[in-house]
């Protein structure tokens, strides 16, 4: 009540606002991170572990679109089902990392831990 007193209210918001917009370009990041380095293999293992069905990941498109592409894509089905769930962008990037940490993709892990730390020490 005393913020609301204060009229700090607005300024408490932007920050909150500018904190999201912040966590949503960083998990776009790790999204393009993941992107360029995942194998097929553990992109498949990725997708059971985020419960995206690999049916919608078809073999029409494997011929056409590259990769990358295909795991930018998931991610954002991914993301977009996620959000209907109400979580953040932070939860999401916890959530991608347990998965990623489960299916053993530790290089790509050191790459998310570096980037995680770097934009840690740009914050403060």
């Amino acid at each position: 009540m005393e913020i609301c007193k204060g009229k700090q209210l607005y300024t408490i918001g932007c920050y909150l606002q500018k904190a999201d917009e912040r966590d949503e370009k960083i998990l776009e990041k790790i999204f393009k991170i993941v992107a360029n380095n995942i194998t097929e293999t553990n992109f498949q293992f990725l997708c059971q572990k985020l419960n995206l069905a690999i049916s919608e990941t078809n073999v029409s498109t494997k011929s056409t679109v590259s990769l990358s592409e295909r795991v930018l894509q998931a991610l954002d089905r991914w993301k977009m089902e996620s959000n209907n769930l109400s979580l953040t962008s932070a939860a999401l990037r916890d959530q991608l990392t347990r998965a990623l940490t489960m299916i053993g993709a530790y290089e790509i892990m050191d790459k998310i831990t570096a980037l995680k730390l770097f934009t840690c020490a740009i914050k403060f």
